[in-house]
């Protein structure tokens, strides 16, 4: 049995938590996470339940970087986005889980 967790989305539905897949493709030492208003009711990004590399995280480059990143959470005018902070400008793919509840 699948949970609803593992569902697709579609652009209008919402979940919380809300699993999310970040690509950056340019280095960045602030990487920003929108949930495109997903979250129920549009409410804001005040928990994360998960942060974890799908892909090497590499410098401009290219060399791989295993630091730790934090997370600034309602972050954004709405307070709707999360953004990952790096040590140094880098670039990769993120898995996360936000939540709009603690």
């Amino acid at each position: 049995r699948r949970r609803a967790l593992d569902l697709p989305l579609g652009p209008t539905q919402s979940a919380n938590p809300l699993r999310l897949t970040h690509h950056q493709n340019s280095a960045a030492t602030l990487w920003t996470i929108d949930t495109a208003q997903r979250l129920p009711f549009q409410a804001q990004c005040l928990d994360a339940d998960t942060l974890i590399a799908k892909s090497p995280i590499r410098t401009p480059s290219g060399a791989r970087r295993h630091a730790l990143p934090y997370i600034e959470l309602q972050y954004g005018s709405d307070k709707d986005q999360a953004a990952i902070v790096w040590p140094e400008a880098v670039k990769g793919k993120l898995g996360l889980q936000l939540r709009c509840d603690r």
